[in-house]
């Protein structure tokens, strides 16, 4: 017998897109054949029924605090940034459910610190979406899509600078976007040899899952911890890292590119242990767990 769950988020009904973790999560749930799936927006949740077997509810909304007024039972909650928002808001909201998982490790250990029994759950990848294609051509030195800005500054760089420097270095051509998403940025990541990440210092995102999962040779700033990423994959054997100046990431950039069979390796041992550990199949496999609602 299917159990019942009611997936939480967003402010209407579009078709799954592809777009954000919000429709990773709701799509494997939607692969297993032993969930039968609601989704419900913001809006809507108060008036959910009370008789699921499980209630998901991915990131943060305002309307999170009526929770506290209503007899929902069997309640998760999925929270992929709180990094960037006020403890202040993020702990409080954590007590609502009878389950908490954070994205970000951080963020969990501090909650733990408070007093607060958050679950560290890392992002992941959706392999429906991010996967090798084999038959591509490479034609691109390099690729990153993603947010571009000029506000945080770390190692003489923001993240617009960083890329400006690259985007004029001589004899590396290369691809850096935003605002593409699902199969397309898929694509992207098959086009290049190199696919980079330079994210928050502390914090493992889910960029670095599908830079992996898509089958690809990861290239990553070192992380400060408590980031969690020592858990989660090995440097020099599923990726590679730079120390997070422009120097070491163009000198580290060069010297794979010219070592193409070192590449290759690093890249099939990280898809490998990515599409092993870190799906949201896996994911959801903890939660579901949890609460007992898997053998």
């Amino acid at each position: 017998m299917a159990v019942k769950i009611g997936i939480i988020w967003g402010n209407h009904r579009n078709d799954l897109l592809y777009h954000t973790h919000h429709s990773f999560w709701e799509a494997a749930l939607q692969d297993r054949k032993d969930v039968h799936l609601s989704r419900y927006t913001w809006g809507e949740f108060p008036d959910m029924p009370k008789t699921l077997d499980l209630y998901l509810f991915v990131d943060f909304h305002p309307s999170l605090f009526k929770l506290s007024r209503m007899s929902f039972r069997n309640t998760a909650y999925y929270w992929w940034d709180s990094y960037h928002l006020s403890q202040a808001i993020a702990l409080p909201v954590s007590e609502l459910f009878d389950r908490s998982y954070f994205a970000e490790h951080v963020s969990a250990v501090q909650a733990r610190q408070y007093g607060f029994p958050v679950q560290w759950l890392p992002p992941a990848f959706y392999p429906g979406v991010f996967r090798p294609l084999p038959l591509r051509p490479k034609v691109h030195d390099y690729a990153f899509v993603g947010q571009m800005n000029d506000v945080v500054e770390r190692s003489g760089d923001t993240k617009r600078s960083f890329m400006e420097k690259l985007a004029r270095a001589k004899d590396l051509h290369g691809y850096m976007g935003a605002g593409t998403y699902g199969d397309r940025v898929n694509d992207i990541y098959n086009d290049a040899r190199v696919l980079f990440e330079r994210t928050i210092f502390s914090t493992v995102g889910t960029r670095f899952f599908e830079l992996l999962g898509s089958g690809g040779f990861c290239l990553m700033n070192r992380l400060r911890p408590p980031s969690g990423i020592e858990h989660l994959a090995i440097d020099g054997i599923h990726y590679a890292s730079y120390d997070d100046t422009y120097l070491d990431f163009e000198r580290k950039l060069r010297y794979y590119l010219s070592r193409p069979e070192e590449m290759e390796a690093l890249a099939r041992a990280g898809h490998a242990h990515v599409l092993q550990h870190h799906t949201y199949a896996r994911r959801l496999e903890k939660i579901l767990s949890d609460f007992g609602l898997v053998q």
